[in-house]
């Protein structure tokens, strides 16, 4: 008789299905947006190795990837669209595939994360393709690849110099090409313990083995910090300042900005969507999403109550 249980080999069918129905549907409506027309132009006119020169002062190692990226895509609005779901796609899986290496007794519970890390609601840039697929979320995913790999060193003994060679790798792709994953990338530290006190019930062993296993990581987050300070002095950056570099936050600063950050992330952001629907709620777009929000709930948890 055949399952009728959804197993891992049906979770990129599930993540794909998500990622049309949250992005894909208005795909041909969608053009470029803000930093996306400058870079665009860029590409035609002066051709993606201008890429290099063009982020010497600002952001270095973002060159390269556009220069890549823009050798690959031409600058035209719909393929860049496409090209955003895809990496959506890669980015919602990689979230699944790190989760699932640091809890893989957890499924259920690592694909609810995964699928609202896919859908969360207080993104608001990606149809800004050409511009931040290029400025985050190829570095994002290589972070997010990091995690996983680091999951799969510690359990996988056999192969743990390999998997953290990976992760490692993978790090430094996340984290020097922008500033902007410098404090997630310290989950490492998070991760590394969740998986060693599974291992091991002595404090100090678990203390120790948890330190031993971050030091590589750690080593490479404080280069990139002396790197980023370093650049810094230099006077050439002129775009988003880190406030960490000009004078220490007190402990009430940092933690009203833990709470900000809880209070945006964690309500706001969903929030947001009963009040944009609520100031027209009978117009056809509202009833539209409305309806397309049950379906979907309703698919989500048939998903779920299948899933083994």
């Amino acid at each position: 008789m055949k399952s009728d249980r959804f197993s891992d080999r049906s979770i990129p069918l599930l993540f794909f299905i998500t990622t049309i129905i949250a992005y894909g549907l208005l795909l041909p409506e969608t053009g470029f947006y803000w930093d996306d027309w400058p870079f665009a132009w860029t590409a035609k006119f002066l051709g993606p190795q201008e890429f290099i020169p063009a982020f010497q002062g600002v952001r270095p190692f973002l060159g390269p990837i556009f220069l890549v990226t823009t050798s690959l895509i031409p600058p035209i609005p719909i393929y860049w669209q496409i090209f955003a779901l895809i990496i959506r796609f890669i980015a919602g899986l990689s979230t699944w595939f790190a989760l699932n290496q640091i809890w893989p007794e957890h499924k259920r519970e690592v694909l609810v994360a995964s699928l609202l890390f896919l859908v969360f609601p207080g993104y608001s840039q990606h149809w800004v393709a050409f511009t931040h697929i290029n400025q985050e979320w190829i570095a994002l995913i290589c972070l997010l690849l990091s995690f996983g790999f680091t999951g799969r060193a510690l359990r996988s003994p056999h192969r743990f110099h390999s998997n953290t060679v990976a992760a490692l790798f993978l790090l430094a792709f996340g984290v020097f090409p922008t500033e902007y994953f410098l404090g997630i990338s310290l989950l490492h530290i998070l991760f590394i313990w969740v998986i060693v006190q599974e291992q091991t019930d002595h404090p100090i062993q678990r203390i120790t083995l948890s330190v031993k296993y971050w030091l590589p990581y750690l080593i490479l987050w404080l280069a990139n910090v002396l790197w980023l300070a370093y650049f810094y002095t230099l006077g050439s950056y002129d775009s988003y300042d880190i406030d960490a570099f000009k004078k220490p936050l007190s402990l009430f600063q940092i933690l009203v900005a833990v709470g900000e950050s809880i209070w945006k992330v964690g309500i706001y952001a969903w929030g947001q969507i009963i009040i944009l629907l609520g100031r027209n709620i009978f117009v056809p777009s509202s009833l539209f999403t409305i309806a397309l929000i049950a379906i979907g709930f309703v698919f989500f948890v048939f998903c779920l109550s299948k899933f083994n």
